[in-house]
């Protein structure tokens, strides 16, 4: 049985921090299941925190597997070292990929019940592809929500605006945010990227902690980082390393992603691909009638991967 949206972390649980390997303090979250046939390690999505991921965790346990979880740097109650905490900003794409695999190795690996899973949303997909793809045979599946793989965006094109990031961060305004930001979060009605109200509200309320975990707009060298790696990772070369089974979650009515370009990565990496014509980007956020065929499939792609080993 699916939760209702609000579900909190229970105290079966381990929330610590861990120093990675520039010293930044990242935070992180275990999460045991009794008798769990494997563990599914999350990585989240650009502003995004453990605590949005208490419903998926819950989910995740109820069908027999433990979860682990890491708050990206810079973000959630990881460590923010630029004057401005509130900004996403990244020096190095290549910063994210380490930090997953360090967590993975110092208290996943060995430590929690295998094999393990990578399940990545947004800018977490293109994390974990990175990650897959540096980690060969480590991962008995990998799931991609909405990856990031493509930039849609209202007013230029997606060559120009990568051509003003990668001209930006070569300038010297790199930290530069890419928009103004907001004074508030948006509301409910501002917004595309989920249709549930309750859902957005309940993740609104856990990200006011002191200081809050809401981060403002991307800076020019976070995007011409990301837009690099994108570049990269999406190559059949680097996706021919990738040695486990994958499924790709597509939102029919992503504002953020092209479809195009993440169906040009399933086909690429040989995916099973799954589009939810009715969903936001962000699909295990959505409603029940979008999120529970979508949580569904993910369980059903674990189980389907733990039978053929």
């Amino acid at each position: 049985m699916m939760s209702d949206g609000r579900q909190a972390m229970d105290a079966n649980q381990t929330i610590g921090m861990m120093r990675a390997f520039d010293g930044v303090m990242l935070r992180y979250g275990l999460f045991p299941c009794e008798d769990a046939c494997a563990t599914v390690l999350i990585v989240a999505g650009r502003a995004e925190f453990i605590e949005k991921y208490a419903e998926t965790v819950a989910d995740l346990r109820r069908a027999g597997y433990a979860a682990a979880i890491l708050d990206l740097r810079a973000q959630g109650g990881s460590e923010r070292r630029l004057e401005d905490g509130n900004m996403g900003h990244i020096e190095r794409f290549s910063d994210y990929p380490r930090d997953i695999l360090d967590f993975f190795l110092q208290k996943v690996e060995g430590k929690m019940p295998g094999p393990c899973f990578l399940l990545g949303h947004s800018l977490g997909g293109l994390i974990a592809l990175s990650v897959a793809e540096q980690a060969p045979g480590r991962f008995a599946g990998l799931v991609l929500s909405a990856p990031f793989v493509g930039i849609r965006h209202d007013r230029y094109p997606a060559f120009v605006v990568g051509a003003m990031a990668w001209l930006f961060s070569r300038t010297g305004r790199a930290r530069q945010r890419t928009a103004r930001p907001r004074g508030q979060p948006a509301r409910f009605e501002d917004q595309p990227h989920t249709s549930d109200r309750a859902r957005y509200e309940r993740n609104i309320a856990a990200a006011e902690t002191d200081p809050p975990y809401l981060l403002g707009p991307v800076t020019f060298g976070w995007l011409s980082a990301c837009l690099g790696a994108i570049r990269r990772l999406t190559r059949p070369k680097a996706l021919a390393v990738i040695d486990c089974p994958s499924l790709v979650l597509s939102a029919g009515r992503d504002a953020l992603i092209p479809a195009n370009s993440q169906a040009r990565l399933a086909a690429r990496l040989g995916a099973r691909h799954l589009v939810l014509p009715s969903s936001g980007h962000e699909i295990l956020q959505e409603v029940d009638s979008v999120r529970r065929p979508a949580l569904e499939a993910i369980l059903g792609f674990f189980d389907e991967c733990l039978a053929s080993r």
